[in-house]
């Protein structure tokens, strides 16, 4: 959640041209991989691992009518924020359908789905099984007869499936436009929710805590390896969400959860840098709300700032630490009043 935080505070500091800003804050164009790109598929991955944790051990789960109640809610304030501008001025560019909190909405409920009616086993070779598919729909001419480029933005099967079925309401407009949360693009995202399912099922398999993280680093050296070695066939891109970045950044979320459940949970080393993140983690989803809308606000002001005429290298680099500092200071002031209150908001 705070990874979401710094990634989205960069992005705006460097559109508004108020700073440099370090690449790796930043996503990488189409092909390649920053750390600003590890953030989003680590919360998909550990929503899986949170599915599993608050799953019975030892029974499927239900399907419920709360399930399909909050992919309605996640659904829509994930447009809501994806939005907002246009409902501001809706005679301008067109709404955007699909966006970060859309994408987990929609991998929520497949995720429900499938464990609900498929065996652990038959959960991973489904996982398996739509990275392969997935690989097999880029590579598939598009309907303009124009062989596909996985190295050209857009240049796919996905990306003018995506223009077709969405139309104008999409990201990246244009002959070549795509959406990096796309209707297709969310295929290997719920493969990369299900690994996570099998990872918080193997934290309650009752095996020695030792035992427990070297599957876990196992498994993530695993994932690292075999997404590089088939990166030359299918380049690693966060905006196609290809099958190679899914394996690449599941295995580095796998490796990082490792290392931490060996320090916090078995060593118990926890201080105040683990409580200070733990607020952000009970209320995950609120405080991605509520820093959207703060940057929303900050994103006006600093147009205003920058329109309002020339200032000075000093007076911007204060600006753009405290819009930080700000927006930061802010969103964990409440996340840690919910988490004084015992209040956890579930969107």
């Amino acid at each position: 959640m705070v990874g979401m935080i710094v990634v989205n505070w960069a992005a705006i500091v460097d559109h508004l041209r108020l700073g440099p800003v370090p690449q790796q804050l930043l996503h990488a164009k189409w092909v390649g991989i920053t750390l600003a790109d590890l953030v989003f598929p680590a919360f998909v991955f550990l929503m899986g691992l949170s599915f599993a944790l608050r799953s019975p051990a030892s029974s499927k789960s239900t399907i419920t009518a709360n399930v399909w109640f909050r992919t309605i809610r996640l659904f829509t304030a994930g447009w809501l924020l994806s939005n907002l501008q246009w409902l501001a001025s809706p005679d301008g560019e067109a709404f955007r359908l699909m966006g970060v909190l859309q994408r987990l909405a929609l991998v929520y409920i497949a995720v429900a789905l499938i464990v609900a009616y498929a065996s652990p086993r038959l959960q991973v070779w489904i996982a398996l099984a739509v990275l392969l598919g997935y690989w097999l729909l880029l590579l598939v001419p598009p309907p303009n007869l124009r062989p596909p480029d996985l190295y050209s933005p857009g240049m796919n099967f996905v990306s003018w499936f995506d223009r077709f079925a969405l139309g104008r309401h999409i990201y990246v407009a244009g002959e070549a436009g795509y959406d990096p949360e796309g209707i297709l693009g969310t295929l290997p995202a719920i493969a990369q929710c299900l690994f996570g399912v099998q990872a918080g099922r193997w934290l309650r398999t009752g095996h020695t805590a030792l035992h427990i993280t070297a599957g876990l680093a196992a498994a993530g050296f695993v994932g690292v390896a075999f997404g590089l070695l088939w990166s030359p066939l299918l380049p690693i891109s966060k905006p196609m969400w290809s099958s190679s970045f899914v394996l690449l950044t599941t295995g580095v979320t796998l490796l990082v959860f490792a290392l931490i459940y060996w320090v916090v949970d078995v060593h118990r080393r926890d201080g105040p840098t683990t409580a200070f993140l733990e607020a952000f983690g009970l209320n995950a989803v609120t405080a991605y709300i509520l820093h959207s809308l703060v940057l929303t606000a900050m994103t006006a002001a600093a147009a205003r700032l920058l329109l309002a005429g020339p200032r000075s290298s000093a007076e911007t680099l204060l600006a753009v630490v405290m819009s930080f500092v700000g927006l930061v200071g802010f969103t964990w002031s409440v996340a840690a009043y919910l988490r004084r209150r015992g209040i956890i908001v579930r969107i």
